[in-house]
């Protein structure tokens, strides 16, 4: 028996209620239902349904796409590549570079002990590989996705992979029935999504896949009393954005819990009215029939009082802004929200990334996403742009304790603002705004709060590391509290970094200044072979050079490692070029094009 529905808003997925006697004792907390004289699994009873209306299943949940992700990108997960070997080193965790001489014995040692690189749930992990992963998805995209994985199965089944836990939980044939039936730039998408944050995203995927010899859906289900949790309705909103179908199907519900569930999806609907009456515009006919046309178009008054007007769907947004376009700058035109009247420049401001969004086909992801640089967002919502891993504002620095202090009163008048201005939107959660402002501390101290760094006046980031005070710039000269502005937040792995990136400066410092070829260090900081190359140190081509000196090179460990051994060795290189012809010629020809391709980046 069941019933069926479709939960509107936030959802397109159709929902299903069916019912079935629960039995007395659960098995490690899980319900059990009485199915043709069986006790089975809420999962297994769903599946026995699904059969019965002529459909197969496969309790598939998260470890069914773990094993297609493993088998699809099995060798760019097992890649050779900085961060799969990690060790502690004097109480310092480092990562390896792959040419190191003891990097292939201990990436030996990490597969074989822990089935996995060693940043695999880290968000490194991505980002260490991303150029592989892509080149991976090209390759894939241009594949028969089901014969590279029976490929790919034969060869490393048996295997040890720490997402694979039982080689025999899927047959192969299962395991292609995907790749089989669903488009593969479908199920690449899928593999993408878990690939770019693992920790996040290797859970929360429906329970069950169902299908037949034609088509395949994802179903996701909920005994009497559980509920979608946020990682299960980021991927439902996902798979449909890829144009896969998820049903939600229930056991047991009562009216009251479903009509409950609908009710929460309405909640989160924006309804705006949009009327206008007399206008001289040449496109009042065609605003007088579009609105007409509408399911709740109303009116009021008559001859050059009377009034049009329509109640719209935020989700229906291209018929929201076709409204909006053809009575736009009228002085009649009039827009309202829950009974509060709005500007039209106001509401298009706020809406204008859900429109982007919805042209783009995208999933709640691109909600999640920073506005500009593609990171995180704490706030599940790209127009909210407060860092809070960085201050700058909203505080500031006690010069008697050192503290950080947040003006709570001007946060508030800025949470406010985010609330009003922002809550048009039908995707907007206010209540994620508030969780994240609620965990933001009285003070902030990086001598107590060990994540935690000064920002100095020349924004320079300081760290005190057993007392010490540090730079990730390799400087150790500390200002004192009084250049200090703000505060902001380093990963362990960036102070790491930081600290064996300054102990390796200051052994080559040591070796250098040991070196009885080492001259003194000039005080004008140019490019002495440059200079003498080229014949002056103001000219184009040097200063092409020093802007790739100091926004490139200087801004990662191993380039000012190199600027430092360069002002140590250059300069008497640079004399003897200097009166050398053929060697300044020689020299030329190659800083050419290296400040060629440095002025056509």
């Amino acid at each position: 028996m069941n019933n069926r529905g479709d939960i509107e808003g936030g959802y397109t997925m159709e929902l299903i209620n069916i019912k079935f006697d629960r039995t007395e004792e659960e098995q490690n907390g899980k319900a059990k239902y009485k199915v043709d004289g069986r006790e089975l699994f809420a999962e297994e009873t769903v599946m026995y349904h699904y059969k019965q209306n002529g459909y197969n299943a496969i309790w598939s949940e998260n470890n069914y796409w773990w094993c297609l992700l493993g088998l699809l990108f099995w060798d760019v997960i097992f890649a050779k590549v900085r961060g799969a070997v990690q060790i502690s080193r004097g109480g310092i965790d480092e990562e390896l570079y792959v040419d190191s001489p003891k990097f292939n014995e201990l990436f030996q040692w990490t597969i074989s002990t822990n089935g996995m690189p060693a940043d695999y749930f880290t968000v490194d992990f991505y980002k260490n590989r991303e150029a592989m992963i892509n080149n991976r998805i090209k390759e894939l995209s241009n594949s028969n996705v089901e014969s590279v994985l029976r490929q790919s199965y034969q060869k490393h089944h048996g295997q040890n992979f720490r997402m694979i836990e039982n080689w025999n939980r899927f047959s192969i044939e299962e395991l292609c029935i995907v790749p089989r039936i669903l488009p593969g730039e479908a199920v690449i998408k899928i593999l993408d999504r878990i690939l770019r944050n693992i920790s996040e995203n290797r859970s929360g995927l429906p329970d069950l896949l169902v299908y037949n010899d034609s088509i395949l859906f994802m179903s996701e289900v909920k005994s009497e009393k559980d509920k979608l949790s946020e990682g299960q309705k980021n991927w439902i909103d996902f798979l449909e954005s890829t144009g896969i179908r998820v049903e939600l199907c229930l056991i047991n519900h009562t009216e009251r819990q479903i009509a409950n569930l609908k009710k929460k999806e309405q909640e989160s609907k924006k309804l705006v009215t949009v009327s206008f009456g007399n206008s001289t515009s040449k496109k009042r006919d065609e605003a007088i029939e579009f609105v007409k046309n509408q399911p709740t178009y109303f009116t009021s008054g008559e001859g050059k009082e009377q009034i049009h007007g329509a109640i719209f769907d935020v989700n229906d947004i291209e018929t929201l802004y076709t409204m909006l376009d053809l009575t736009s700058g009228w002085k009649s035109q009039r827009i309202e929200i829950d009974g509060k009247e709005v500007k039209s420049t106001e509401l298009r401001s706020v809406l204008w990334c859900f429109r982007e969004k919805n042209k783009q086909g995208a999933s709640l992801d691109y909600c999640k996403q920073g506005r500009y640089d593609g990171d995180k967002n704490n706030f599940s919502c790209r127009m909210v742009s407060l860092d809070i891993d960085r201050w700058t504002e909203y505080g500031y620095i006690s010069t008697d304790s050192g503290d950080w202090i947040f003006d709570k009163k001007e946060l508030e008048e800025y949470k406010d603002s985010i609330l009003q201005n922002i809550s048009y939107c039908p995707l907007f959660d206010p209540k994620k705004v508030e969780k994240v402002f609620e965990k933001i501390p009285e003070r902030i101290n990086p001598i107590r709060d060990k994540d935690w760094a000064y920002i100095s006046s020349e924004h320079n980031e300081w760290f005190n590391h057993n007392g010490k005070w540090y730079t990730t710039w390799g400087n150790t000269n500390f200002p004192g509290i009084a250049a200090m502005i703000g505060v902001c937040k380093m990963s362990r792995k960036e102070i790491n970094e930081a600290i064996r990136d300054i102990k390796e400066e200051q052994k080559m410092d040591r070796y250098l200044s040991n070196s009885r070829v080492v001259p003194k260090p000039q005080k004008k900081s140019g490019c002495f072979i440059a200079t003498a190359v080229y014949g002056g140190y103001d000219l184009p081509e040097v200063m092409t050079l020093r802007k790739f000196r100091d926004k490139t090179l200087n801004k990662n460990p191993l380039g000012r490692l190199f600027i430092r051994i360069y002002y140590r060795l250059s300069p008497p290189l640079a004399d003897y070029i200097k009166n050398k012809e053929k060697l300044r010629k020689g020299a030329k020809s190659i800083l050419d094009v290296i400040v060629k391709r440095l002025n056509d980046r």
